[in-house]
């Protein structure tokens, strides 16, 4: 998938233990898929909030380009995705633990936001 941000807008960060609030199972799946186990201790124990400048080695950012440049690049990278005729199954092989793994912690309650939230 190609998103589009601001670099000078966009903030990533995991604030919830500060506002007392519990981190809902979903995106925390999707996070622990996506982020180092480092870069997610550091963000849970620090409560920094981080512009995608201050930690590229992150890997969250696969591209940058000008604005004017947005619209090509990402239909290019969108063509090239679609190219590959294994992508959606090679996805599924990736990711699919984490459709799982969210679907088991929903069905068995274990959702803590659900539970003080819902």
């Amino acid at each position: 998938m190609t998103i589009a941000a601001d670099l000078e807008v966009a903030k990533l960060g995991m604030t919830d233990a500060q506002a007392g609030v519990p981190f809902a199972a979903g995106p925390l799946e999707l996070m622990r898929h996506a982020l180092s186990p480092e870069l997610l201790r550091h963000l849970t124990l620090t409560r920094a909030v981080l512009s995608m400048r201050q930690r590229p080695e992150s890997r969250i950012i696969d591209e940058l380009c000008a604005v004017d440049d947005l619209k090509s690049r990402s239909l290019v990278q969108a063509k090239n995705l679609a190219a590959q005729p294994a992508l959606r199954t090679v996805k599924r092989q990736i990711r699919g633990g984490l459709a799982q793994r969210v679907a088991a912690l929903v069905s068995a309650g274990q959702e803590p936001f659900l539970g003080d939230f819902g």
